[in-house]
């Protein structure tokens, strides 16, 4: 028996084939640098975070929505951004993003920028004792596909904080108890947070300071946190030895104005900072 292999095609299928090469038709040509000038990827949404701070600076990471209208994923891209506060440009950088950007869906890229305080100032000295700044980031998504290269700009506008100590007024000041191991101090304060946000006090610990004569460390028994722009009483004791005081007073110590330093660990919302990186604190005095 034989059979016949060959197949007929009607004139119905010839036309269905018709229709589906011209469906498929632009999924193959944007292989070949085809690309509908009606459709581009763009930048959909900058959205800034705060991913640290210190008393040197600030860490910044701003992601990018990266909206992608086509079938096929498009090379990982790089990042071209300038950043300017209140106005002066001082930074800006080229840097690979390590993505790709999936066919028809949304990618999101992540700029970290590093903001030094001595840049910031240098930069823009008009900035002054301010507890924040305004800023704006503006750059370009470079990516590519299909044949094709793209500049994807984006701008966006914020303000981001700059980290203060805390500041304290020296209030009320207990004369000293003398006791054989040698006395008991007590002061009280008013301490505020001249930040944008709230900070923790309860990792700190607080130097007393009379005159030039140091007298160790106080504890405080009130105020844990304080909301941004917030003022609160701190009670504060602690034990001096009278052989470590006279000791500093032969040395040519003298009694003078009283001031306390916060020393430690000050929380914030974007994790601990050790006072001591730059400096010991910031006392008031009375």
């Amino acid at each position: 028996m034989i059979f016949n292999t060959r197949t007929k095609i009607g004139p119905s299928a010839v036309r269905q084939l018709g229709r589906m090469i011209v469906f498929l038709l632009p999924v193959v040509l944007l292989g070949c640098s085809y690309l509908p000038s009606s459709a581009k990827p763009e930048v959909t949404a900058v959205r800034p975070r705060i991913t640290g701070i210190d008393m040197k600076g600030l860490n910044l990471e701003f992601d990018l929505d990266v909206r992608n209208p086509y079938p096929v994923a498009l090379k990982t891209p790089k990042i071209r951004y300038g950043f300017a506060v209140e106005g002066n440009r001082f930074a800006g950088d080229e840097l690979g993003a390590g993505i790709e950007l999936p066919a028809r869906e949304t990618g999101t890229a992540t700029l970290p920028v590093r903001i030094s305080y001595v840049d910031l100032w240098n930069a823009s000295r008009s900035l002054g004792d301010a507890a924040e700044a305004a800023y704006t980031i503006d750059g370009a998504f470079l990516t590519s596909g299909a044949g094709r290269d793209w500049e994807l700009p984006f701008s966006h506008t914020g303000k981001m904080p700059i980290l203060k100590v805390p500041t304290i007024d020296v209030t009320k000041f207990d004369p000293p108890k003398i006791t054989l191991g040698g006395a008991q101090l007590g002061v009280q304060a008013d301490v505020k947070n001249p930040n944008v946000f709230g900070i923790g006090l309860d990792s700190l610990g607080w130097d007393l300071k009379i005159g030039e004569l140091r007298l160790g460390g106080l504890n405080a028994s009130t105020v844990g946190s304080l909301a941004a722009g917030q003022t609160g009483v701190l009670n504060l004791v602690g034990k001096i030895s009278a052989t470590r005081a006279l000791r500093q007073l032969a040395g040519g110590a003298s009694i003078g104005q009283i001031s306390i330093s916060p020393v430690g660990m000050l929380t914030t919302p974007y994790g601990k900072v050790d006072l001591a990186q730059q400096f010991g604190g910031a006392g008031a005095s009375k």
